[in-house]
């Protein structure tokens, strides 16, 4: 026994104990109420998914006509819908994100309060199994008034060491969902910042189109003609390119 208990507590010993920051019961509300925005969240990015497929429906009805002034105007403004809808979504998807990172930095302390517990508990038992190894059988026999007694003396020391046992299982499995919740989070806090990214791309092009479509209607003054004229100029200067790359 003395083997054993020497290699429990080195193992307790290695291993650095952590405070938890809130209580249980605390924690898994707060846990319970973002599981509860993180499905609101994902309600909302179905809803404007759905959304965004009539918006490229739009977009390729307008795209498909001739190209005049009123549809080219027609085509931007379907653009600018879109990647409105687009960034909705994307703003729907970060706050997503940073629930689900809450959430798993709720889950990460409960979990740690839970190990803590776990080695609380093991180390008393270990406690306990010391200070009946310090004594002899000699000395267990002649402590107890009755056989019967020392049996369930032994039983006693039996059953705490399965406990220790079990509660080391227990504790290596908490450990390894922390280990795999920390995974995780790091993962989200990477989706976070390309989502963050996206959302600053999508914003700039908002405002590409937005500057397209002013420029659009001073070139033209919204007349039909003007713009007929202009997209002819465009089309034989994109002509005159192509000629002089063939002639390269």
């Amino acid at each position: 026994m003395k083997k054993i208990i020497i290699c429990l507590i080195l193992i307790l010993s290695v291993v650095c104990f952590a405070k938890p920051a809130i209580s249980q019961d605390t924690s898994a509300s707060l846990i319970q109420d973002l599981k509860s925005q993180i499905e609101s969240k994902q309600q909302e990015i179905q809803r404007l998914e759905e959304q965004a497929a009539a918006y490229r429906k739009e977009l390729e009805n307008a795209q498909s006509q001739t190209s005049t002034l009123k549809n080219q105007i027609a085509i931007i403004d379907s653009r600018i819908k879109k990647i409105q809808n687009d960034i909705s979504i994307t703003s729907a998807k970060i706050d997503s994100t940073s629930l689900k990172i809450e959430e798993l930095s709720l889950d990460i302390m409960e979990k740690q309060n839970e190990i803590d517990k776990k080695k609380d508990s093991i180390a008393a038992m270990i406690q306990i199994l010391y200070e009946y190894d310090q004594a002899s059988l000699m000395e267990m026999i002649l402590t107890k008034n009755s056989f019967s007694e020392l049996l369930d003396q032994i039983h006693y020391l039996e059953t705490i060491q399965e406990d220790v046992y079990k509660d080391m299982l227990a504790y290596q499995e908490l450990k390894r969902g922390l280990e795999d919740n920390k995974s995780e989070t790091e993962k989200q806090r990477s989706d976070l910042y390309s989502l963050r990214n996206q959302l600053s791309g999508q914003k700039q092009i908002v405002s590409q189109q937005k500057e397209e479509k002013s420029y659009l209607l001073t070139a033209t003054k919204g007349q039909e003609k003007q713009y007929q004229s202009l997209l002819n100029q465009t089309l034989r200067q994109q002509q005159e390119i192509e000629q002089q790359i063939y002639d390269l």
